[in-house]
Protein backbone atom coordinates (compact mmCIF):
# COMPACT_ATOMS: atom_id res chain seq x y z
CA UNK A 1 0.00 0.00 0.00
CA UNK A 2 1.51 3.34 -1.06
CA UNK A 3 1.56 5.69 1.86
CA UNK A 4 3.24 9.00 2.48
CA UNK A 5 6.95 8.67 3.05
CA UNK A 6 7.89 9.96 6.47
CA UNK A 7 11.32 11.08 7.60
CA UNK A 8 12.33 11.07 11.23
CA UNK A 9 15.30 13.02 12.55
CA UNK A 10 17.00 11.17 15.37
CA UNK A 11 18.94 12.30 18.39
CA UNK A 12 20.87 9.86 20.54
CA UNK A 13 21.94 9.90 24.19
CA UNK A 14 25.12 11.84 24.90
CA UNK A 15 26.03 9.08 27.34
CA UNK A 16 26.70 6.76 24.42
CA UNK A 17 27.63 8.89 21.44
CA UNK A 18 29.26 12.30 21.66
CA UNK A 19 29.06 13.48 18.05
CA UNK A 20 27.69 12.23 14.77
CA UNK A 21 28.53 13.13 11.17
CA UNK A 22 26.50 11.89 8.25
CA UNK A 23 28.37 9.88 5.68
CA UNK A 24 29.46 11.68 2.53
CA UNK A 25 31.45 9.00 0.73
CA UNK A 26 29.85 6.41 -1.52
CA UNK A 27 30.30 2.65 -1.19
CA UNK A 28 29.52 0.13 -3.90
CA UNK A 29 27.29 -2.85 -3.29
CA UNK A 30 28.64 -6.27 -4.13
CA UNK A 31 28.21 -7.41 -7.72
CA UNK A 32 28.15 -11.16 -7.11
CA UNK A 33 24.87 -13.02 -6.82
CA UNK A 34 23.84 -13.98 -3.26
CA UNK A 35 23.81 -17.54 -1.99
CA UNK A 36 20.62 -19.51 -2.53
CA UNK A 37 17.96 -18.35 -0.07
CA UNK A 38 16.17 -20.56 2.41
CA UNK A 39 12.83 -22.00 1.24
CA UNK A 40 10.43 -19.21 0.37
CA UNK A 41 7.17 -18.79 2.27
CA UNK A 42 4.46 -16.18 2.60
CA UNK A 43 6.04 -13.72 4.98
CA UNK A 44 4.10 -10.46 4.73
CA UNK A 45 1.13 -9.60 6.92
CA UNK A 46 1.93 -11.91 9.80
CA UNK A 47 -1.01 -12.30 12.20
CA UNK A 48 -0.36 -10.89 15.66
CA UNK A 49 -0.05 -13.75 18.17
CA UNK A 50 -2.79 -13.51 20.81
CA UNK A 51 -1.73 -16.38 23.09
CA UNK A 52 1.45 -18.11 24.23
CA UNK A 53 0.61 -21.07 21.98
CA UNK A 54 0.19 -18.85 18.92
CA UNK A 55 3.51 -17.15 19.70
CA UNK A 56 5.26 -20.50 20.03
CA UNK A 57 3.77 -21.66 16.72
CA UNK A 58 5.11 -18.56 14.96
CA UNK A 59 8.54 -18.93 16.56
CA UNK A 60 8.69 -22.55 15.34
CA UNK A 61 7.67 -21.41 11.86
CA UNK A 62 10.61 -18.98 11.76
CA UNK A 63 13.04 -21.67 12.96
CA UNK A 64 11.76 -24.17 10.39
CA UNK A 65 12.17 -21.72 7.51
CA UNK A 66 15.63 -20.39 8.39
CA UNK A 67 19.05 -21.84 9.18
CA UNK A 68 21.21 -21.50 12.28
CA UNK A 69 18.83 -19.59 14.54
CA UNK A 70 17.83 -20.38 18.11
CA UNK A 71 15.06 -19.19 20.42
CA UNK A 72 16.58 -16.77 22.96
CA UNK A 73 13.38 -15.43 24.56
CA UNK A 74 9.68 -16.36 24.37
CA UNK A 75 9.28 -13.93 21.43
CA UNK A 76 12.81 -13.87 20.01
CA UNK A 77 14.97 -15.81 17.56
CA UNK A 78 18.70 -14.99 17.32
CA UNK A 79 21.28 -15.89 14.69
CA UNK A 80 25.06 -15.66 15.26
CA UNK A 81 24.53 -14.89 18.92
CA UNK A 82 27.36 -12.86 20.46
CA UNK A 83 29.10 -12.40 17.11
CA UNK A 84 29.70 -9.16 15.21
CA UNK A 85 27.02 -10.19 12.70
CA UNK A 86 24.33 -11.05 15.27
CA UNK A 87 20.73 -10.80 14.04
CA UNK A 88 17.55 -10.86 16.16
CA UNK A 89 13.92 -11.24 15.16
CA UNK A 90 11.39 -10.12 17.76
CA UNK A 91 7.72 -11.03 17.50
CA UNK A 92 4.87 -9.06 19.12
CA UNK A 93 4.17 -10.03 22.71
CA UNK A 94 0.67 -11.36 23.50
CA UNK A 95 -1.22 -9.52 26.21
CA UNK A 96 -0.34 -10.86 29.64
CA UNK A 97 3.13 -12.11 28.66
CA UNK A 98 4.97 -8.79 28.96
CA UNK A 99 6.55 -9.53 32.35
CA UNK A 100 7.63 -13.03 31.30
CA UNK A 101 9.30 -11.75 28.16
CA UNK A 102 11.07 -8.90 29.96
CA UNK A 103 12.32 -11.25 32.70
CA UNK A 104 13.74 -13.62 30.07
CA UNK A 105 15.57 -10.77 28.35
CA UNK A 106 16.94 -9.41 31.63
CA UNK A 107 18.21 -12.89 32.55
CA UNK A 108 19.87 -13.38 29.19
CA UNK A 109 21.65 -10.03 29.40
CA UNK A 110 22.82 -10.77 32.95
CA UNK A 111 24.24 -14.16 31.97
CA UNK A 112 25.96 -12.79 28.87
CA UNK A 113 27.36 -9.73 30.63
CA UNK A 114 25.77 -7.43 28.06
CA UNK A 115 26.62 -3.78 28.58
CA UNK A 116 23.90 -1.21 29.16
CA UNK A 117 21.96 -0.63 25.97
CA UNK A 118 19.91 2.35 24.85
CA UNK A 119 17.01 2.29 22.39
CA UNK A 120 15.67 4.54 19.67
CA UNK A 121 12.15 3.48 18.70
CA UNK A 122 13.03 -0.07 19.71
CA UNK A 123 16.38 -0.15 17.89
CA UNK A 124 19.32 -0.81 20.27
CA UNK A 125 22.65 0.99 20.40
CA UNK A 126 25.49 1.55 22.85
CA UNK A 127 28.94 3.11 22.93
CA UNK A 128 30.41 -0.02 21.37
CA UNK A 129 27.64 -1.60 19.31
CA UNK A 130 25.32 -0.04 16.74
CA UNK A 131 22.34 -1.73 15.12
CA UNK A 132 20.01 -1.24 12.17
CA UNK A 133 16.36 -2.26 12.46
CA UNK A 134 13.49 -3.10 10.13
CA UNK A 135 9.89 -2.93 11.30
CA UNK A 136 6.89 -4.83 9.96
CA UNK A 137 4.64 -1.76 10.22
CA UNK A 138 5.04 1.93 9.52
CA UNK A 139 6.14 4.39 12.20
CA UNK A 140 8.44 1.85 13.87
CA UNK A 141 5.61 -0.49 14.94
CA UNK A 142 4.32 2.32 17.12
CA UNK A 143 7.38 2.13 19.42
CA UNK A 144 8.04 5.59 20.82
CA UNK A 145 11.25 7.45 21.63
CA UNK A 146 13.52 5.41 23.95
CA UNK A 147 11.15 2.46 24.43
CA UNK A 148 12.12 -1.13 23.62
CA UNK A 149 10.37 -3.09 20.87
CA UNK A 150 8.91 -4.88 19.15
CA UNK A 151 5.65 -2.94 19.34
CA UNK A 152 2.67 -3.92 17.18
CA UNK A 153 4.61 -5.92 14.58
CA UNK A 154 7.75 -7.94 13.96
CA UNK A 155 11.11 -6.24 14.48
CA UNK A 156 14.37 -7.34 12.85
CA UNK A 157 17.53 -6.04 14.55
CA UNK A 158 20.92 -6.59 12.94
CA UNK A 159 24.46 -5.37 13.46
CA UNK A 160 25.93 -7.12 10.44
CA UNK A 161 27.87 -4.75 8.19
CA UNK A 162 28.16 -6.78 5.04
CA UNK A 163 27.42 -7.06 1.35
CA UNK A 164 23.89 -7.06 0.01
CA UNK A 165 21.84 -9.59 1.94
CA UNK A 166 18.66 -11.54 1.27
CA UNK A 167 16.05 -10.93 3.99
CA UNK A 168 14.74 -14.45 3.44
CA UNK A 169 17.65 -15.55 5.64
CA UNK A 170 15.63 -14.20 8.56
CA UNK A 171 12.10 -14.85 7.27
CA UNK A 172 11.56 -11.15 6.64
CA UNK A 173 11.14 -10.76 2.87
CA UNK A 174 8.24 -8.54 1.76
CA UNK A 175 7.59 -7.57 5.38
CA UNK A 176 9.38 -4.28 6.23
CA UNK A 177 7.56 -0.93 6.19
CA UNK A 178 9.89 1.33 8.22
CA UNK A 179 13.49 1.37 9.46
CA UNK A 180 15.83 2.85 12.06
CA UNK A 181 19.60 3.05 11.61
CA UNK A 182 21.82 3.70 14.64
CA UNK A 183 25.04 2.78 12.80
CA UNK A 184 27.63 5.06 11.24
CA UNK A 185 26.98 3.76 7.71
CA UNK A 186 23.98 4.11 5.43
CA UNK A 187 21.25 1.47 5.24
CA UNK A 188 19.75 0.67 1.85
CA UNK A 189 16.56 -1.34 1.34
CA UNK A 190 15.82 -2.77 -2.12
CA UNK A 191 13.09 -4.68 -3.94
CA UNK A 192 15.63 -6.63 -5.98
CA UNK A 193 19.25 -7.70 -5.75
CA UNK A 194 20.22 -5.25 -8.48
CA UNK A 195 19.41 -1.54 -8.39
CA UNK A 196 17.10 -1.33 -11.40
CA UNK A 197 14.09 -0.69 -9.14
CA UNK A 198 15.96 1.77 -6.94
CA UNK A 199 16.11 1.75 -3.17
CA UNK A 200 15.26 3.66 -0.04
CA UNK A 201 18.31 4.97 1.82
CA UNK A 202 18.27 5.51 5.57
CA UNK A 203 21.34 7.63 6.42
CA UNK A 204 23.53 7.00 9.44
CA UNK A 205 21.89 7.81 12.78
CA UNK A 206 18.41 8.35 11.36
CA UNK A 207 15.09 6.66 10.70
CA UNK A 208 12.42 6.42 8.02
CA UNK A 209 8.86 5.93 9.25
CA UNK A 210 7.46 4.66 5.93
CA UNK A 211 8.76 3.27 2.61
CA UNK A 212 5.93 4.39 0.35
CA UNK A 213 5.63 1.97 -2.57
CA UNK A 214 8.43 -0.13 -1.03
CA UNK A 215 6.16 -1.10 1.88
CA UNK A 216 5.93 -4.91 2.15
CA UNK A 217 8.15 -5.23 -0.93
CA UNK A 218 11.71 -5.14 0.45
CA UNK A 219 13.72 -8.28 -0.28
CA UNK A 220 17.34 -7.12 0.20
CA UNK A 221 19.25 -4.80 2.50
CA UNK A 222 22.73 -3.35 2.39
CA UNK A 223 24.27 -1.97 5.58
CA UNK A 224 27.31 0.03 4.53
CA UNK A 225 30.46 0.31 6.62
CA UNK A 226 30.80 3.36 8.84
CA UNK A 227 31.31 6.53 6.82
CA UNK A 228 29.78 5.13 3.62
CA UNK A 229 26.39 5.23 1.90
CA UNK A 230 24.96 2.44 -0.33
CA UNK A 231 25.56 3.16 -4.01
CA UNK A 232 21.90 2.93 -5.03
Amino acid sequence: MALTRLALAVTFSAATVSAFALASATGAAASAEPASPTPASAQANHPTPRTADELKTQINEVLQNTTGGSQTAPNEVTWNKGEKNEVRLLLPVPSGMEDEVQAAKDKERSLSGTLATYYKNGCPYSSFTKWACLYENENFNGVQNEAQGPGNGRLLQFKDTSVLQNLNQWYFQDTASSAMNTTGGGLGVQKQYYCNQGSRIIPAYSGLGGFGDFNDAVKYIYLAPSGYTPAC
